[in-house]
């Protein structure tokens, strides 16, 4: 699990990398290991797979699944935009709560108060989900603007039933 979540972050990382390197005019190549685990833009419903005719159970089950794919897209986005945009980190982790199952809330500290006055302001760029594998996990990547700094935010997250049960934040920087 370590080794996949490992490998998740890597592939995000370079993704994101990628495209800084991308508005320079010079652009440095490096040879690394490939990595086995591909991922996905999360798509809206407008790019979901469309319903061929055959029979009602085809329809329903497509339906569901293309409902499934706008609920999960929903919680994801929601979740995100909660994570990016705060007044303080007591805001945060009360906007959090309804997203989070109660282990996850316990895990991350969110049920404790805090005196910091950290403020963010933000948006999701994206969200991404394994090819292959753990079809619960996903990346939410956040920009974000937190006290006058620009920030880039990778949250890792795996989602059961309806809400996010487990979840790990990860700041990336930008070296130069």
């Amino acid at each position: 699990m370590k080794k996949i979540m490992l490998s998740f972050v890597a592939v995000i990382l370079i993704v994101g990398l990628s495209a800084c390197k991308q508005e320079k005019k010079e652009v440095k190549t490096t040879e690394s290991a490939t990595l086995d685990l591909e991922m996905k833009q999360v798509e809206g419903t407008e790019n979901d797979s469309h319903v061929s005719s055959g029979s009602k159970e085809t329809k329903d089950s497509s339906v569901n699944s293309k409902k499934e794919s706008v609920d999960m897209k929903k919680l994801l986005n929601d979740f995100g935009e909660a994570y990016a945009n705060y007044d303080s980190i007591n805001d945060r982790n009360s906007k959090l709560k309804k997203y989070m199952t109660d282990k996850c809330i316990k895990s991350n500290g969110i049920n404790f108060d805090s005196a910091v006055m950290l403020a963010s302001r933000g948006e999701v760029v994206s969200i991404y989900q394994p090819i292959e594998g753990e079809k619960d996990q996903y990346a939410i990547l956040l920009n974000c603007q937190q006290n006058g700094s620009e920030i880039r935010i990778l949250l890792l997250v795996k989602v059961t039933g309806n809400k996010v049960s487990e979840m790990t934040y990860n700041t990336v920087k930008q070296e130069y």
